[in-house]
């Protein structure tokens, strides 16, 4: 399985192969939200979401021993975009139409500027 949204909150890959790459591009959850992801290497690699609605996200951590960094992506430009978290739940707010960027912060990241990489460019993938 890919994606749950039944239990309040987003999962990603919640009952998936260890060692199995994946990918999903906007699954529809429950909130009004088309979710886009990748697994490699037991890991979730960056979690995209589209917000058709403009409610409250939320999702299960899936890096709860990692920073996250989280950005809104407006007209190409991806600006630092503020969260919560509740336990091992991030919590954002989201405004009708907007997409927002999800990635764990590691080690080489940390300093280099919220969803930039290490020469500036965007670290963001698009969805096609």
């Amino acid at each position: 399985m890919l994606l749950q949204s039944n239990e309040g909150f987003l999962r990603l890959f919640p009952v998936w192969f260890p060692h199995k790459p994946a990918k999903f591009t906007r699954l529809r959850a429950k909130g009004a939200f088309l979710v886009s992801s990748a697994y490699f290497e037991k890991t979730v690699q960056y979690i995209d979401i589209m917000s058709e609605a403009g409610m409250p996200c939320r999702i299960l951590n899936p890096w709860p021993d990692q920073e996250v960094d989280l950005c809104e992506v407006v007209n190409g430009e991806y600006r630092s975009y503020s969260f919560h978290m509740e336990d091992d739940v991030i919590v954002l707010d989201t405004k009708v139409g907007g997409r927002y960027y999800i990635k764990h912060v590691d080690g080489q990241q940390q300093n280099q500027g919220n969803c930039r990489g290490e020469d500036g460019s965007a670290r963001i993938p698009e969805v096609g």
